[in-house]
């Protein structure tokens, strides 16, 4: 990549956002009233009756030329207005604005928008966009469950038409959801603007479409109720990684300066990210932050990939590179090189962070503001600007002969970050969070030893003398004790790597099983825990029934034997974790057989075990035969 890449705007996108600003079109009608709303029906009539158009996404690009060129005109008339404005005026948009933002939320937008630097008013091209659509999307959740996973499909919506009329929705077609109309959502979102590129009078038109949208929703007879997720959880698994790196300014910006997969033309984004960081405004640090890294990644993956040109954005008949592109494990039907530019271990916490499905997926949840700026904990936008600076220090060992040419010097960073990328371990992968659950489930079904039980009822268990399972389970338990929880279990599993990255299908199948058998022993912990307590105080108050009694001591005659039952499984599902990434195909499946009998016997012993149920001869039963089958099975034998 060119680091002195004029724009990232490819012809087409460059003549809607930049050159048809400057048509001079002057538009034929008042298209706000005297309190700064949009009036529907007089911008309807200047976009020559965009009501009427049945699907504007079929028309041809001399059309949207046409209505990109008035809806520029109709901007800068809304932005002269809006810069008139008075403060109380002003202030009664911000209060219908309160349906997207609270208060001071948009005034802080205001704030920076009044700036007139480029960095600030991208930011606030970002945070209008995400927390438009958010709000959009509440909306359209208020009528149908599943909201359009597209912004554009979501505009063209019957529900939202409903709510806010069809051509303030045709209007936000054109203004951010299609790919022939200014697109400014994907532009902003996927990394494309550069300084100088961004007309203040976007922002204007922006605040002034959310306040004439807020009179609608007031109207409208479903209010939605916005709640918001937490990124507190994955900042923990985290934290163990990234805690204690601080960060440095100067040695960022150095090493900002010698990267060469950053346009210059991005280093004032980056330094503003960096300045929201050190003000402790971690959230809206990662708004930035987030195209800025797609852009980033977008570049390097084009170098390691060949096909440079595709750093651009896209014209209407090809797709443009995003984050979910850059980080496939293949390009059409050959390998994405990215791992080897990368290493294996940036790659890793690259899809920890943006891809697995039960990972933080930051970029979704910034992008689609499902996430409070001020509910971003300091962790997480710290762990993604020291990926930043790893894939900075990498990406110049990638082009070494390109940065020598330049006479650069070493950023300064010490070997401790590099020493990040050797240490780190995925953390939201299937395979971790399986590792996780198993190993604290083990840690709950041991706690059975010290469940509360009366001191007067006799409760022998007679599973040592029938079964021959427990003498199986003794000869394993030579060197890994699953019967009796050693703390060597808990060892065994941690020290169990399996690799993650681009996992084949047959593997994930096979981890999808043992979690579901790790749930249904968590629920069957759950139903033990519960009835121990419950049915000790019944007895200690005397206020048993003689069946009750009896169910009661055959629980309590039960559990012993379930250890022994459940340790076994504990065993077959160390074993096919273990042996995860060596089964031979003809092995896979008569595996994946042996776990459903398993995962079998964990669902009938959850739901066996429930109060309602307190069927513990059956359950009995059905833990001597799942023990015989993993005794029987060859894998495990071995």
């Amino acid at each position: 990549m060119d680091d002195t890449l004029p724009t990232y705007l490819s012809d087409n996108v460059y003549e809607a956002i930049i050159n048809l600003r400057l048509s001079d079109y002057a538009c034929n009608n008042e298209v706000v009233d005297e309190n700064l709303i949009l009036d529907w029906n007089a911008i309807d009539n200047e976009l020559n009756n965009i009501s009427e158009s049945s699907d504007i996404l079929d028309n041809s690009w001399e059309w949207y030329r046409d209505k990109v060129t008035i809806l520029w005109g109709i901007m800068l008339s809304v932005d002269k207005h809006f810069k008139k404005s008075s403060e109380s005026v002003r202030k009664r948009i911000f209060e219908l604005s309160s349906w997207v933002f609270n208060f001071p939320e948009v005034e802080d937008i205001y704030n920076k928008f009044m700036t007139c630097c480029d960095s600030e008013l991208l930011f606030c091209v970002l945070k209008l966009t995400s927390y438009l659509d958010r709000a959009l999307g509440d909306v359209y959740k208020t009528t149908c469950e599943h909201v359009p996973f597209l912004l554009k499909d979501m505009l063209a919506s019957s529900v939202l038409i409903e709510a806010f009329g069809i051509v303030s929705m045709k209007f936000l077609q054109l203004l951010l959801g299609t790919v022939r109309g200014l697109n400014l959502r994907n532009v902003a979102w996927h990394g494309f603007f550069s300084p100088g590129e961004l007309h203040q009078s976007i922002i204007s038109t922006m605040f002034l479409t959310i306040a004439s949208l807020g009179i609608s929703i007031k109207s409208f007879e479903r209010r939605p109720t916005i709640k918001h997720e937490t990124l507190k959880s994955y900042s923990q698994c985290l934290k163990q990684y990234f805690e204690g790196i601080d960060f440095d300014k100067t040695k960022f910006m150095n090493t900002l300066h010698i990267c060469p997969f950053i346009s210059t033309n991005h280093w004032a984004y980056w330094n503003y990210a960096s300045d929201l960081y050190i003000q402790g405004c971690y959230g809206d640090c990662l708004i930035l932050l987030m195209p800025l890294t797609e852009a980033f990644l977008r570049s390097i993956f084009c170098f390691a990939n060949d096909c440079s040109e595709r750093v651009l954005t896209a014209e209407s008949t090809a797709f443009y590179i995003t984050m979910d592109d850059v980080l496939a494990p293949t390009v059409g039907s050959q390998e994405n090189r990215l791992k080897h530019a990368v290493g294996p271990k940036i790659l890793e916490m690259l899809l920890d962070l943006y891809i697995y499905e039960e990972g933080p997926r930051l970029r979704d949840r910034i992008s689609h503001s499902e996430v409070k700026p001020y509910d971003v904990p300091e962790d997480i936008a710290r762990c993604v600007f020291d990926i930043s600076i790893l894939l900075m220090l990498i990406s110049i060992n990638v082009k070494k002969a390109l940065i020598e040419q330049k006479g650069l010097t070493n950023s300064g960073y010490s070997t401790e970050l590099i020493d990040l990328s050797v240490k780190y371990k995925p953390q939201f992968h299937p395979i971790s969070i399986f590792k996780r659950s198993f190993v604290n489930i083990i840690i709950n079904t041991k706690s059975w030893n010290g469940l509360p039980r009366p001191s007067d009822l006799d409760c022998v268990s007679n599973f040592h003398a029938n079964n021959e399972a427990v003498n199986f389970l003794k000869v394993i338990t030579g060197y890994v004790d699953f019967v009796n929880y050693s703390n060597d279990i808990i060892k065994r599993i941690n020290d169990l790597e399996p690799e993650t990255i681009y996992r084949p299908k047959h593997e994930m199948e096979l981890i999808s099983i043992l979690r579901r058998i790790v749930c249904s022993i968590e629920e069957l912990n759950a139903n033990i825990s519960e009835s121990c307590q419950s049915k000790l105080l019944l007895w200690k108050n005397k206020q048993m029934k003689s069946r009750n009694r009896e169910s009661y001591k055959r629980m309590l005659q039960c559990i012993p034997n379930l250890q022994y039952g459940i340790g076994c499984l504990f065993y077959a599902m160390f074993i096919t974790l273990q042996q995860l990434q060596k089964y031979e195909s003809d092995v896979i499946k008569k595996t994946q057989r042996f776990l459903k009998l398993c995962q079998k016997y964990a669902e009938n012993a959850s739901t066996m075990s429930s109060i309602r149920k307190n069927r513990w001869k059956e359950l009995e039963e059905g833990t001597f035969n799942i023990c015989n089958v993993i005794l029987s099975e060859p894998s495990i034998k071995n």
